[in-house]
């Protein structure tokens, strides 16, 4: 004899103020008509280096509706001079082609790319 449960099949509704806050002052984002994820990383942690082929892959298959930006976490000069080097690849329009290189000679090479010499071989 089958049983049949009322609660299955129904969806849960979420309420403002129960499951969850409105926040009463928004960012700003650089899409407003998207959902805006942020990927905070630094190319010196073994951690992001290890997450990076994910977030690629999800960035590759990410739903239209989704504004995905990398910002490069920033509290000491090494990570100072990482930030400015992912800036300047994306200034140059070359972050999908440096990002990877620049992550392997960090977490792989054991090239911290501290200088310009070291960077300027990566460019």
């Amino acid at each position: 004899m089958p049983f049949v449960f009322s609660s299955y099949g129904q969806i849960e509704r979420y309420v403002a103020g129960t499951h969850y806050l409105e926040i009463a002052n928004p960012v700003n984002t650089r899409d407003s008509s998207k959902v805006e994820v942020i990927e905070a990383f630094w190319y010196g942690c073994s951690h992001c280096f290890r997450f990076e082929p994910l977030i690629t892959n999800w960035e590759e298959n990410k739903p239209d509706d989704v504004d995905f930006v990398r910002f490069p976490a920033l509290w000491n000069n090494l990570m100072k001079i990482h930030a400015q080097v992912y800036y300047a690849a994306e200034v140059l329009d070359a972050v999908d082609v440096l990002h990877e290189p620049i992550f392997n000679a960090i977490n792989v090479e054991r090239n911290m790319l501290q200088n310009e010499g070291q960077i300027s071989e990566l460019f």
